[in-house]
């Protein structure tokens, strides 16, 4: 069925004394630091140690993907009289008995390590030690390395059509498109995200999204079928029909999810398309439905996922936008809401991963 998206808006301790000493966060020396949690951000919060203990990856709110960027934030907490001025965390990711170490400095306060994407490996394991004026004080975790237990997804491919209607064709610009992709990767749990622009498709109807979306689905089927493309290569029409977003009217978005037909084969959707901010997150919505996303329960949105965790359809939980290296309020709105400001849960960033990983092999119909 159609939907659409109404107008809007780290592994040595001093000593075994020292380590045993040291096991529970509630027995902080005087003097000292200690961290009680850390959590690695790829888009979303993901916690690997809460409370001093190991999370495994089946009690997490999300997945870690393989292949991915990250960063991880270390919680600090001072100990009364802690005046530490060279505090560091060293973070070891250890794959195929090679260890890289990965070292954050600061205090008082978060430590965070940024942590390139081929060190998120399916084998990885991951430890911590926290460091004080030249002293190991804390090994982390008390038990020694654990799984990062990442999952394999994959890239997101995108194509884009772009319509030219009543002589207005939308901006495809390479700073645009890159936009367009810097958005994806941004929320998605991908290894990379795929974006190619098609030749321009000229509409001689009236101005409707959703006939263009029609379109669009037409065009990738005939694709698929010829065997041009393979079935797991998104479509997304591109129109505006007027030159700028002050003169558009009409909705921003409209999308096809094949139901349970095929359900993790690539489908298609369509979005006014002025080269600004609200395309971006108009793409991001509209693909989150071709992945089968349901509305955030946010500024009127219809249909909107019954199981999603949090009241007004905010995130929940802290985001990172690797783009600008910040991260993001918890009281942000999920990107399939109606609300703004944008990002994306990790109930929905779960479920997107699970569909990404799916979806790789997708081969078509039988």
């Amino acid at each position: 069925m159609f939907r659409c998206l109404a107008a809007l808006t780290l592994i040595a301790c001093s000593s075994e004394s020292t380590l045993a000493s040291l096991t529970t966060p509630a027995a902080t020396p005087t003097g000292e630091a200690w961290v009680s949690d850390l959590a690695f951000f790829q888009a979303v919060e993901v916690p690997v140690l809460s409370e001093g203990q190991v999370v495994p990856a089946t009690d997490r709110n999300a997945p870690l993907v393989v292949g991915r960027q990250a960063v991880v934030r270390a919680h600090l907490d001072p100990a009364e009289g802690w005046s530490g001025s060279d505090v560091r965390l060293e973070l070891d990711l250890t794959s195929g008995g090679a260890t890289r170490t990965f070292t954050a400095l600061g205090g008082p306060g978060d430590l965070v390590v940024e942590v390139p994407a081929d060190a998120m490996t399916e084998d990885a394991t991951w430890s911590a030690r926290l460091v004080d004026d030249g002293t190991v004080v804390q090994a982390l975790p008390a038990s020694g390395p654990a799984l990062l237990d990442a999952m394999v997804t994959g890239p997101l491919r995108v194509h884009l059509v772009p319509f030219e209607v009543d002589g207005f064709v939308p901006d495809t610009s390479p700073a645009v498109v890159d936009g367009y992709r810097a958005a994806l990767m941004a929320v998605y749990p991908v290894t990379d995200v795929q974006l190619d622009v098609g030749p321009v498709e000229v509409w001689s109807g009236a101005f409707d999204l959703g006939d263009i979306n029609v379109r669009v689905g037409q065009i990738q089927e005939e694709a698929m079928f010829a065997g041009d493309v393979p079935w797991n290569v998104y479509y997304y029409g591109m129109a505006t029909g007027v030159s700028s977003r002050d003169d558009y009217d009409g909705i921003t978005g409209t999308s096809e999810d094949g139901g349970d037909e095929a359900p993790v084969r690539a489908y298609f959707a369509a979005g006014a398309a002025f080269g600004d901010q609200r395309s971006e997150d108009t793409l991001i919505h509209e693909i989150g439905h071709t992945h089968r996303l349901e509305h955030a329960p946010c500024g009127g949105a219809s249909d909107a996922d019954p199981d999603f965790p949090y009241a007004d359809g905010v995130i929940g939980v802290e985001g990172y936008d690797l783009r600008t290296k910040s991260f993001v309020p918890a009281d942000h709105a999920d990107m399939m809401g109606y609300c703004y400001p944008r990002w994306i849960s990790d109930h929905n960033y779960a479920r997107l991963a699970e569909h990404v990983a799916n979806a790789q092999d997708y081969a078509g119909y039988e």
